[in-house]
């Protein structure tokens, strides 16, 4: 799903026939797309069940915050799998960290109080991403969408499209306009966090 509708209030100006309708559509996906892969993260709204790895630390980080609701986190051994309830754990947010509550801890598991390192060894529910798009994100993925439906940029911007499962093939200009808007996505960035 887009960031915007193609009936949105960014794209008045452009004077749109309904012919135009599912082209734009397809430029506000190639849009998408390139601005949640350079912020790292899906922005809308979703039940996730993500696996991570653990960090033999107190805290984990998800991967498309805002946290919304945290349901459970689950512990993957060899042969068994342990669940904990959310109420053992607090949560920041925005940031999409969760840590132990150590002060309000109810499980009896050997897990309490770090998430035991290892790979894809932590399984987290929750629901998370925004529930409605910040208006800063929804501005950058319009821009960007009127540059490449323009047409003396479109004719230098997209060189092949596939309606086929998804595809609209593109030269540098695209990108140029994403780095463009960087300064205005960098709140909205998650960076990776590579563990020993």
């Amino acid at each position: 799903m887009g960031l915007i509708l193609n009936n949105s209030a960014f794209f008045y100006k452009m004077n749109l026939q309904s012919a135009d309708l599912s082209y734009i559509d397809a430029l506000i996906e190639v849009a998408t797309a390139q601005i949640e892969k350079y912020c790292n993260r899906i922005f809308a709204a979703a039940t996730y069940a993500e696996t991570l790895h653990g960090t033999g630390q107190n805290q984990i980080f998800i991967r498309n915050p805002p946290i919304n609701t945290l349901t459970s986190v689950q512990f993957v051994a060899d042969t068994t799998t342990t669940v904990t309830t959310s109420g053992n754990f607090v949560y920041k947010i925005n940031e999409g960290e969760i840590r132990w509550d150590t002060n309000n801890v109810t499980s009896t598991s050997e897990y309490v109080g770090s998430f035991r390192a290892g790979y894809n060894n932590i399984i987290v529910n929750y629901d998370g991403g925004f529930t409605i798009i910040p208006d800063v994100i929804k501005y950058v993925c319009a821009e960007m969408v009127g540059q490449m439906f323009s047409p003396e940029e479109s004719q230098e911007a997209v060189s092949a499209v596939r309606l086929g499962n998804y595809s609209v093939k593109y030269k540098d200009k695209v990108t140029k306009t994403l780095f463009a808007y960087k300064s205005m996505l960098s709140m909205y960035r998650l960076h990776s966090v590579v563990l020993p």
